[in-house]
């Protein structure tokens, strides 16, 4: 019983995956009728907007009570330092935003760019040894980021697009991938960063700074609101496979 179950969820999951993925479903078809705009044209519509504040609105209002729990738990593991881990992105050429985490790191961690994108290549948010004991919890879930929510409805970031970098980011860019540097800041400051991206949902090397540049352009290129409820899906699931991987895992050894 317990096998079909799970062969009906997957064959679900899959399901959703092709209503949202493919252009000639159904649902695809209701979506471009909602809104019809592709590309930078959608990044900046009114429709984007609205989106953003319909889920991030209701989510942050069921999260609020596991972000004070957060918190409290960040506050009394990091006594010395902030509960609370605010960065610079930059959000134009001209204009720069702070995103706001709940501190995972020890403090001063990141002052080496250099340093912070071997950690970065080399680690696994579990593995981390910037990473304060809470912060390797927090960072394998990416419950971190549940404060960026109340810049989503601010709107110093969109909900879905190229996710924000840190100026130093941008240089290791420039400096590594000369050949695809135009292009690709040009993709990155024609919309708002986002919370959520195409390359956080679809690249196993998500956290690699050199690894994203394909799938931003392509976000880029085809942004939507099906592309964009796609990327939250395909967020979703991963997270939740990720927890359901966790759980096996703690169950299966003692030590845990």
């Amino acid at each position: 019983m317990r096998e079909h179950e799970q062969y009906i969820g997957q064959n679900f999951t899959k399901r959703i995956d092709r209503w949202l993925r493919r252009e000639n479903t159904w649902l695809a078809k209701v979506l471009r009728r909602i809104n019809s705009l592709e590309g930078a044209e959608y990044r900046i519509s009114k429709t984007k907007r609205a989106t953003d504040l319909v889920i991030a609105l209701p989510t942050t209002a069921l999260a609020f009570v596991p972000m004070g729990v957060l918190f409290v738990a960040s506050a009394a593991q990091e006594p010395i330092g902030h509960p609370f881990y605010q960065q610079e992105r930059r959000k134009s050429r001209t204009q720069a935003t702070r995103i706001t985490k709940f501190r995972t790191m020890r403090m001063n961690s990141d002052d080496d760019p250099d340093l912070t994108l071997t950690h970065s290549a080399e680690y696994s948010p579990e593995n981390d040894p910037r990473s304060t004991r809470l912060g390797r919890v927090l960072r394998a879930f990416e419950f971190d980021e549940l404060p960026q929510l109340f810049e989503v409805i601010s709107g110093e970031l969109s909900l879905v697009d190229i996710r924000s970098m840190a100026t130093a980011d941008l240089d290791i860019v420039r400096e590594c991938k000369p050949d695809i540097y135009d292009k690709w800041e040009t993709a990155y400051f024609e919309g708002t960063p986002g919370l959520f991206s195409l390359n956080s949902a679809m690249n196993k090397n998500r956290k690699h700074v050199l690894k994203r540049q394909r799938f931003d352009i392509f976000y880029a290129e085809h942004a939507s609101l099906g592309l964009d409820l796609f990327i939250l899906y395909r967020t979703g699931l991963r997270m939740m496979r990720k927890a359901e991987q966790k759980i096996r895992h703690s169950r299966n050894d003692p030590l845990i």
